[in-house]
């Protein structure tokens, strides 16, 4: 049973390899005709609190304490994903046992909308409806092209 990302349960200790968030039935997976028929307000929650998943083509987001897990740049990263698998097995695990109390942090660059073509449909959503995330996102992929270009 995958652990619960809540903040109502901040004292479990979460061994590696732990799930701690998974896909299930009370998330959204939608393309982009579902995404081009939400209502503005609800358009820009599922960009700023959803993610691209590749495989399927769709934008996963939820209401649920996923909303719990920042961003971390690597190595500090506690929590993510070694490779995309199929939306129904979707999941975050623990990279490394994580501590009671511990932050939860997880690499955004890894679910970048820049790691996709320049010409792909959720790229143009996300600059029109979600322009800061957007922006943010560039960031990310640019710091991290510095940083590699250094190391």
């Amino acid at each position: 049973m995958p652990f619960t990302v809540s903040a109502s349960s901040p004292g479990q200790h979460i061994r590696r390899g732990q799930r701690v968030w998974q896909f299930d039935e009370t998330m959204h997976a939608s393309g982009a005709a579902e995404l081009g028929m939400l209502p503005r307000d609800q358009l820009e929650l599922a960009l700023k609190g959803g993610y691209f998943h590749p495989v399927s083509d769709k934008l996963v987001w939820y209401l649920d304490d996923m909303k719990f897990i920042n961003h971390g740049d690597p190595p500090a990263c506690n929590v993510g994903l070694l490779e995309w698998t199929p939306l129904d097995d979707d999941h975050s695990m623990a990279l490394r046992d994580i501590e009671p109390g511990e932050e939860l942090l997880e690499d955004y660059e890894f679910f970048s909308i820049f790691n996709l073509d320049d010409g792909h449909w959720i790229r143009d959503i996300y600059a029109d409806f979600c322009p800061e995330l957007y922006s943010f996102m560039r960031q990310l992929r640019d710091r991290r092209r510095r940083y590699w270009a250094i190391a």
